[in-house]
């Protein structure tokens, strides 16, 4: 049973990893972008949204496939050790160029970032 306890450890650090980039988190990247104006941060923000993404999508490909490829059935190690060495995988495709949504997602940012530059800050009062 000891080998469940680690697979359940390791999966909880995964999702730990990918609240790394959580809304919060990736509002306050785009706050400091906008004050500083640079957009590095922002870029490795966008780059790993992708790699999460295509990490979700490389699962549910896998999840597809039916476990009767072989004589004897994946052990629990071997599964997690495709979990990791997909998640590689995704990381290096998102570093790599990607499909093109951390691109995507970079210049609308960017955009709306100079778009609320050029315009005088405008104020909302509610009537009531």
């Amino acid at each position: 049973m000891k080998i469940d306890n680690i697979t359940a450890t390791a999966q909880v650090q995964q999702a730990t990893q990918q609240e790394n980039v959580s809304q919060t988190g990736f509002d306050k990247i785009l706050e400091e972008a906008k004050k500083s104006g640079d957009t590095s941060e922002l870029r490795k923000a966008t780059d790993e949204l992708e790699a999460i993404f295509i990490n979700m999508m490389m699962k549910s490909m896998r999840s597809t496939i039916t476990e009767t490829d072989g004589i004897f059935k994946k052990s629990e190690s071997e599964k997690m050790f495709q979990e990791m060495l997909d998640e590689e995988y995704a990381n290096s495709m998102a570093a790599s160029g990607g499909i093109g949504i951390s691109d995507m997602i970079f210049k609308q940012f960017e955009q709306s970032m100079a778009s609320e530059d050029d315009q005088p800050a405008s104020t909302f009062e509610m009537k009531g």
